[in-house]
């Protein structure tokens, strides 16, 4: 059953032209923190690339590693671990309303 999931949600993205984002990217204005191995071997490090010039309204934050794959929680746990905090604290700062009716 999960795989079939996958699949169907993998077929939908490339039926939409591979955007990842469905299109929507323009409109997040959430801070993103991409976090992303250089030497993934299942998401091509370029995917950072495409964040950064699609996500055009969101503050955003790269965190790369150079000698990393894909399973970064488990091979960097404390440095996932940061930037998860790190993205909550901005999430809370001053300034900023939870939820989808808040924003700035």
């Amino acid at each position: 059953p999960m795989i079939e999931g996958w699949v169907a949600a993998a077929d939908a993205i490339l039926a939409r032209g591979g955007d990842i984002l469905f299109g929507v990217s323009e409109r997040i204005e959430c801070p993103v923190i991409i976090v992303h191995g250089v030497r993934d071997s299942l998401v091509p490090y370029e995917n950072v690339s495409y964040m950064q010039r699609t996500l055009t309204h969101a503050p955003r934050r790269i965190i790369n590693f150079a000698l990393e794959d894909h399973f970064l929680p488990w091979t960097q746990p404390g440095a996932s671990r940061s930037a998860i905090v790190d993205l909550d604290r901005s999430l809370n700062a001053p300034g900023l309303s939870p939820g989808p009716a808040g924003g700035r």
